[in-house]
């Protein structure tokens, strides 16, 4: 027995008891009540001007949010249609509160049904709904199909103006469609009021046939069936007709590429279907329609067609391209193998040459070593032996002198051993060890008599790295050994120079001098200056030589700074062990 009023300015009140109460929203306030209605429980059902819904039971308020999806909130129409059914329209579509919860059909799923402005239930269950589109029927199965399946295609029947609406429903109205006491349904439209009588209406369950008439693209096929179509071809336009001849306005068509469109694709009234951009491929075409009741044709029709490719679109030339782009990395492929060929090659013969100039080196330490000593050996063998008859004292002395050289000489045997492992020379002070072997080949002479050496320095003394050292000092050795064993020299000086780009070595004696052949071409089985010279050789040395028969000899070794060097810390400044061919490890 309570009056309810809603209004925009004054908000929502009620009428009790002989009195007005303001219930909700004070008037300006944020929430502005846009319709309301009353279903059959006594529930009121309230819509804002938000999204949402106020369902109103009498004891409290339930707040329920309208499903408008992506669509902007606007004015709904609200109908309710069993005691527990509710049905929302509006642009978006038709939503329906069932069991606590919205069921949706969206206007891209039934255009039909968008932007409503009035619903009818009848006794008999059908729905009719009064919108821009005309005016639908639905029978309840229909209705209950849509909402289980919104994918699926929509039945319904649909009254336009080939059947007598003479203009659209009411654009304004929130009510433009309402049953009478007798059964009839009437309709407020722009131009005036009409009525139908559901009883007396019509209804086919005769789906219409649909046809595809033409494909057009390099030129018309008519009927088709199974087309093939010239390569390059990527614009098509495909005719159909719907044989539906009581009211052919009223049927819907919609069609579809199988692969190729998401979705079916609505046609309205139009009759053709165009496509763009198509690569080549098979495609098959699809159309069904429904007749004005919405029975649809299921089966349809269809038109299977092929667009050929052209030569840059074939897999012939997709397989060019893959052969093209596999052949550099085949080359790649060819010159990596090759590389590494040679680089076997390349470590193979390195490891060959290695064990060649280890073998020569070997035979130069013995040389320089075991070999000189035992030649000085024998001299003095022969010496003693040349005393024994006629001086056994001296011969005596002589063999004890003997021995002693050949203890030293087992001594530097043992060394030259070690010396193929390890650094031969402990001290870093190169002079220090000239003057030392200076002072050891003096002592060795015996009856040559004594040689008047003399030591000298210019520089700062800088550390060396020790395989270039070893080298160094193995060079001066043979050179010293040459000038007080066979020079027949009455003075030898040395010089040791540490300049700043190399350090230069130099020997000199005043000897017999040595052959120029001797000097340039070696002596058969003597193998000392050919050893100067290869030592020199691999620590990247220059050595020179001069020699005047009667006047002397003079050698000379230069090595440069950054190889001679140690930098800062004991590290050489670009000698990094990486020797030549045939250097020591």
């Amino acid at each position: 027995g309570d009056y309810w009023i809603t209004a925009s300015l004054g908000g929502m009140a009620r009428f009790r008891s002989g009195r007005w109460e303001r219930m909700f929203g004070p008037a300006g306030g944020a929430f502005v009540p846009k319709s309301m209605l009353a279903d059959a429980r006594g529930r009121l059902f309230v819509h804002w001007n938000e999204r949402t819904l106020s369902m109103l039971d009498g004891r409290a308020q339930t707040v329920l949010p309208i499903p408008f999806g992506g669509y902007q909130p606007d004015d709904v129409v609200l109908h309710s249609a069993a005691p527990h059914t509710l049905f929302v329209a509006g642009r978006f579509g038709l939503a329906r509160l069932w069991d606590g919860r919205f069921q949706t059909l969206y206007a891209p799923q039934a255009p039909q049904l968008s932007d409503v402005k009035g619903m009818v239930r009848t006794p008999t269950g059908e729905m009719w709904f009064a919108g821009p589109a005309g005016i639908v029927r639905m029978t309840a199965d229909q209705l209950e199909g849509a909402f289980a399946d919104p994918s699926q295609p929509l039945s319904m029947q649909l009254f336009g103006a080939a059947d007598g609406l003479r203009s659209r429903p009411h654009s304004h109205s929130r009510n433009a469609i309402v049953q009478g006491g007798d059964g009839r349904l009437w309709i407020a439209t722009q131009t005036g009021t009409l009525w139908l009588d559901p009883a007396n209406t019509s209804h086919s369950r005769t789906p219409p046939r649909v046809a595809v008439s033409a494909l057009s693209a390099d030129r018309v096929y008519r009927d088709p069936s199974s087309i093939k179509l010239p390569a390059g071809t990527s614009n098509i336009q495909i005719d159909f007709a719907v044989l539906a001849f009581s009211n052919p306005r009223s049927a819907r068509v919609r069609y579809r590429i199988e692969g190729q469109d998401p979705d079916w694709i609505e046609a309205g009234t139009r009759r053709q279907a165009f496509y763009t951009n198509l690569s080549p491929g098979t495609y098959r075409f699809q159309v069904m329609a429904a007749n004005g009741d919405g029975v649809w044709n299921v089966e349809g029709a269809t038109v299977a067609f092929e667009v050929l490719p052209t030569f840059f679109q074939s897999r012939w030339f997709l397989a060019l391209c893959i052969l093209l782009a596999l052949v550099p990395l085949w080359l790649l492929y060819r010159l990596r193998v090759a590389q590494v060929a040679r680089r076997i090659a390349h470590d193979f013969n390195l490891r060959l040459d290695e064990r060649v100039n280890e073998r020569t080196r070997i035979a130069r330490e013995l040389h320089d070593t075991l070999l000189q000593s035992f030649q000085g050996l024998m001299l003095r063998f022969q010496s003693a032996r040349d005393l024994l008859p006629g001086q056994p004292a001296k011969a005596v002395e002589a063999l004890d002198g003997a021995l002693d050289r050949a203890d030293q000489a087992i001594a530097e045997g043992r060394d030259a051993i070690q010396n193929l492992r390890s650094s031969t020379v402990v001290s870093n002070e190169l002079a220090q060890a000239i003057t030392t072997l200076a002072e050891e080949l003096e002592n060795g002479n015996g009856e040559k008599g004594s040689v008047m050496f003399k030591m000298s320095v210019e520089g700062s003394p800088r550390d060396l790295h020790p395989i270039v050292r070893d080298d160094i000092h193995r060079i001066a050795r043979e050179a010293l050994r040459n000038a007080f064993h066979h020079a027949q020299a009455d003075r030898i000086e040395a010089e040791v120079t540490y300049g700043a780009r190399e350090l230069r070595v130099r020997i000199r004696d005043d000897g017999k001098g040595i052959d120029p052949q001797h000097l340039s071409e070696g002596r058969v089985r003597h193998w000392g200056l050919a050893g100067m010279r290869e030592r020199a050789v691999q620590i990247g040395a220059q050595l020179n030589l001069w020699s005047e028969v009667g006047a002397g000899t003079e050698v000379e070794l230069r090595v440069p700074g950054a190889v001679a060097y140690t930098a800062p810390g004991g590290r050489a400044g670009v000698f990094r062990m990486s020797r030549k061919e045939g250097s020591p490890s």
